[in-house]
């Protein structure tokens, strides 16, 4: 449901992102039948207004599918429906792709990295990938390191591609070509540039996140 003020919204998105900060959080809200409606309420709030509100939600999206990401690749115990349900409970969260896009090109570098943050959890599942790896300009712009001018952004960038990489689905769901594109910028690292033959530290700025 809507909470009623941004306080009272960031209240609830700290609840959920602590209580999903590990795998157990997430089977719990699962077995409570609580999981997708909780996850169904993330993109509103990331496309908040409200500053705080939205890193909130980046916080609490990202604790969310990357603890169901734990939960499909450990088990930990969850019968191979509660998996499968898991995942599916959080398929509408592909709705938020295209915006969480749009703000990991944003110069306010707090969005960015929250966007970036976010953008690697949902890379841990298929309908990650998939609602991601749609967007026409994501492969171009993830793997363009010239269009970043912090060390965190470079570092989260190469954090979502070795999250797409790493998925078992990752050829099926992104095509032969596009897998080897992310390898290559994988093995050559955040801050490779061909014209220096080599790394090249980026300018660091001072971040909030």
């Amino acid at each position: 449901a809507t909470i009623g003020t941004d306080a009272e919204a960031v209240d609830l998105l700290h609840v959920v992102a602590t209580l999903c900060s590990s795998p157990h959080g997430v089977m719990a809200l699962h077995r409570s039948k609580t999981l997708a409606p909780v996850a169904g309420t993330l993109p509103q709030y990331i496309q908040s207004l409200n500053s705080a509100s939205r890193l909130s939600g980046f916080a609490a999206l990202e604790a969310v599918a990357e603890a169901a990401g734990a939960v499909a690749q450990k088990g930990i115990g969850a019968e191979d429906a509660e998996v499968l349900g898991v995942g599916a409970d959080l398929e509408g969260l592909a709705q938020v792709a295209a915006f969480l896009f749009k703000l990991s090109k944003s110069s306010i570098q707090e969005d960015k990295v929250g966007a970036l943050c976010c953008m690697r959890a949902l890379s841990q599942h298929a309908w990650g990938l998939k609602s991601l790896f749609a967007i026409a300009d994501f492969l171009p712009h993830l793997t363009d390191r010239k269009a970043e001018s912090s060390k965190r952004a470079l570092d989260e960038k190469l954090r979502v591609v070795e999250a797409a990489i790493a998925h078992p689905d990752a050829e099926s769901v992104l095509g032969a070509n596009s897998l080897e594109l992310l390898k290559h910028f994988a093995s050559t690292g955040a801050y490779y540039t061909p014209q220096s033959g080599g790394e090249q530290q980026p300018v660091v700025a001072t971040l909030g996140m």
